[in-house]
């Protein structure tokens, strides 16, 4: 089984200027998710937005998750998360 998010909280979205506040934006994130649990590492698949991929990464790496398990043992894996940005 993959591993379930426990705690995988997005930073809060303000957007940089006038065209960015009328559109959406997505893009994609992948963590390599350990058999503890914890985010090892994080690195972009698709950009969000120039403004937003830093912090983004930042949060990804304070991410956990149950990890994932194969004949019922923890084991390391990568998931792909897609990030929607959308004005209020």
């Amino acid at each position: 089984t993959g591993p379930v998010a426990i705690n995988q909280e997005l930073p809060r979205w303000f957007p940089v200027d006038a065209v960015s506040q009328l559109r959406d934006f997505v893009g994609a994130v992948r963590v390599h998710v350990g058999a503890d649990g914890r985010v090892e590492s994080a690195e972009m698949v698709r950009t969000v937005h120039p403004a937003y991929d830093g912090r983004l990464l930042r949060a990804a790496e304070t991410w956990t998750y149950q990890p994932a398990r194969a004949k019922g043992v923890a084991i390391p894996s990568d998931i792909v998360i897609q990030v929607v940005l959308r004005p209020r």
